[in-house]
């Protein structure tokens, strides 16, 4: 096996996922397993599959190597787990772990009064905190540069905050 990919790891509930596995022209059967489960293969002669869920397909078009691929049709959490791509001939093989995204569900700014006001020269802290996420939440600030509308003119001030993940 020269590669395994897939378009994320993270994947969102609904979503489609594409894997692509590359093997040597020499390898005559590719394999696809889900946490050891067999899920379909691809040979040289056609791809199969054991579920409605997935597709296998083939391109052979390369003089050098063959691309494999797995498509997951419609992402659900129960599909979340270890897929390999594994040689038939050689059991070479190799493995990506697929993850189920959790969305950002809320925001929290504090404090929560607006305008704050605020002591020239003092220093003051604001709080941003989401919910659990999966990827983590990538919090960016900003400062407005009077023109509420128009975001171009804003000042980022995220290099200048700090971050902690809990949980």
């Amino acid at each position: 096996i020269i590669s395994f990919e897939v378009n994320t790891t993270s994947v969102k509930e609904g979503s489609a996922v594409l894997f692509k596995c590359l093997s040597q022209k020499q390898t005559y059967v590719i394999e696809f397993l889900r946490d050891s489960s067999y899920l379909g293969k691809c040979s040289i002669f056609n791809c199969l599959v054991i579920s409605t869920d997935y597709i296998t397909s083939k391109n052979t078009s390369s003089d050098s190597y063959n691309e494999n691929y797995l498509t997951i049709k419609l992402f659900i959490q129960t599909m979340a787990g270890s897929y390999t791509c594994r040689s038939m001939e050689t059991g070479d093989s190799k493995m990506i772990n697929l993850t189920i995204a959790a969305p950002i569900t809320y925001v929290n700014l504090n404090p929560t009064n607006n305008p704050v006001s605020v002591i020239e020269n003092t220093s003051y802290q604001f709080e941003c905190e989401t919910s659990i996420g999966r990827p983590y939440a990538t919090v960016r600030w900003f400062k407005d540069n009077r023109t509420i509308d128009n975001i171009a003119d804003d000042i980022e001030l995220t290099p200048l905050s700090t971050s902690s993940q809990l949980n």
